[in-house]
């Protein structure tokens, strides 16, 4: 009978104290592998630059994927003329998916050989739910992107 006392007030209190909503609500134990995807845009404004496959783990939710980008220097990077994008599905993602990131170019001269992605750029998988965020991949870019044709 205690027993069954000290567990109702464990979970009671979980509850009271705001922590029940925390429970279920941790990062997935996934596996992506990362890959570059190409190394020049050709003069194409939109381009698809890496796969994120999911290589084993928990399933993930397409919704609750996003990425960072961080490292993006260079005397020929324009930042404030680029964005990123993930692409997947809104569905689960499980071993053998895979999603893309892509990137925008919103200005520039498409003859231009900028580089608009620069090598040891690092582009992270993260998993959001509420106020909580976990790095799933970190791949960091082995080569330049450019963006003008040749």
């Amino acid at each position: 009978m205690v027993a069954i006392t000290v567990i109702l007030a464990a979970v009671i209190g979980t509850f009271v104290l705001g922590l029940g909503d925390q429970v279920g609500d941790t990062a997935p134990n996934s596996q992506f592998e990362g890959e570059q995807l190409t190394e020049d845009m050709e003069g194409q404004d939109v381009e698809e630059i890496v796969d994120f496959r999911h290589t084993g783990g928990d399933s993930v939710e397409g919704s609750a994927l996003g990425i960072s980008v961080s490292g993006l220097s260079g005397e020929d990077v324009d930042s404030e003329n680029i964005e990123f994008d993930l692409l997947t599905d809104e569905g689960s993602l499980s071993a053998g998916d895979t999603a893309t990131v892509e990137v925008e170019v919103t200005g520039g001269d498409p003859t231009s050989e900028d580089v608009v992605v620069n090598e040891g750029t690092e582009i992270s998988l993260t998993w959001e739910s509420g106020d909580r965020s976990s790095v799933l991949r970190a791949y960091e870019l082995p080569n330049d992107i450019e963006y003008g044709e040749e």
